[in-house]
């Protein structure tokens, strides 16, 4: 907060504005239990993934993926998982569906080693949001690869 210069109270008051502006989307750290979901990691995207556009930095392209997967999923309120410094993108509770954005070329097994656990102490099923259509060597059961392209109409069939 001192990197803004204002009070902690200031701005969750401003972060709420603009949620309720329908301006940006929150997604609550998925702990199981109401107070530690308030207490805990949350993470804010823009309700669009347009208005990136309108930062002055250059923004990652995984980072766009991510947001453009979070405006496709806020009408599910998804969470994220985070434990020490592994962390899941977006839980689906309601559905036991995890959803992972991965935006590149080929993506690595071992890459997804807390994904595949978390999928299996839960018995989630998983999907990872992909750049091309196969980057996985190694196929699992429980995970489907689905293109950033795709994953708009794979929503709207499978979900």
């Amino acid at each position: 907060m001192s990197d803004l210069a204002i009070k902690k109270a200031t701005l969750f008051k401003y972060l709420s504005i603009l949620e309720k502006s329908l301006l940006i989307n929150k997604v609550l750290n998925f702990s199981g239990s109401f107070r530690s979901e308030k207490r805990l990691l949350r993470k804010i995207y823009p309700a669009s993934s347009n208005f990136l556009a309108l930062l002055p930095d250059p923004i990652n392209i995984g980072f766009k993926v991510e947001a453009y997967t979070a405006c496709l999923l806020a009408i599910k309120q998804p969470y994220l998982y985070r434990l020490r410094d592994k962390e899941i993108d977006f839980v689906l509770p309601s559905e036991k569906i995890v959803i992972e954005v991965k935006y590149q070329n080929t993506i690595d097994y071992r890459e997804l080693t807390f994904f595949r656990k978390y999928l299996n102490e839960k018995r989630y099923q998983g999907i990872v949001v992909v750049k091309n259509d196969k980057p996985l060597a190694v196929e699992d059961k429980n995970i489907k690869t689905v293109s950033a392209e795709d994953f708009s109409s794979f929503l709207q069939k499978e979900l």
